[in-house]
């Protein structure tokens, strides 16, 4: 819940820059597609950057210097510093997570336009969606359709 109420608002200008990226595309369909794509590459980016954010402040309080954490809020009742350390650092990880994510993400989309010539299949893609192979039996193959 506390995670929820704290970056909420971090939905407001992925989810605005990302359907923008999504007009890069020619219908609403392809549109469709690849944003929802697009969002999971924003959602898998912000996890691993949060996730390499907790492992770097593991690493950084195996010794504690509390003058080292100055800017910092912390409350005085807190029971176990590292651990809410820890989660400061991933916390702000996240976010820059977050906010490098949008650029992944748009690079993600050029990149499926690209290279589906904008989300029409290339040459060999049509022609294997309309040969059949025969499967030798006695009739002769077919030529396409």
């Amino acid at each position: 819940m506390v995670g929820f109420l704290a970056s909420w608002w971090m939905g407001i200008p992925i989810g605005l820059l990302e359907g923008a990226a999504g007009f890069f595309h020619r219908d609403y369909r392809r549109m469709f597609k690849v944003s929802v794509w697009s969002f999971g590459v924003v959602v898998i980016f912000t996890l691993l950057f949060g996730l390499c954010g907790l492992s770097y402040g593991y690493l950084q309080t195996a010794s504690i210097n509390i003058a080292e954490y100055r800017g910092w809020f912390i409350p005085d009742d807190v029971v176990n510093l590292r651990r809410f350390l820890c989660a400061g650092y991933m916390h702000n990880s996240s976010y820059l997570g977050g906010v490098l994510a949008i650029v992944a993400a748009w690079i993600f989309q050029v990149m499926v336009k690209r290279r589906t010539k904008d989300g029409t299949p290339g040459r060999a893609a049509k022609m294997l969606l309309v040969t059949k192979v025969d499967r030798g039996g006695s009739s002769p193959p077919y030529a396409g359709y």
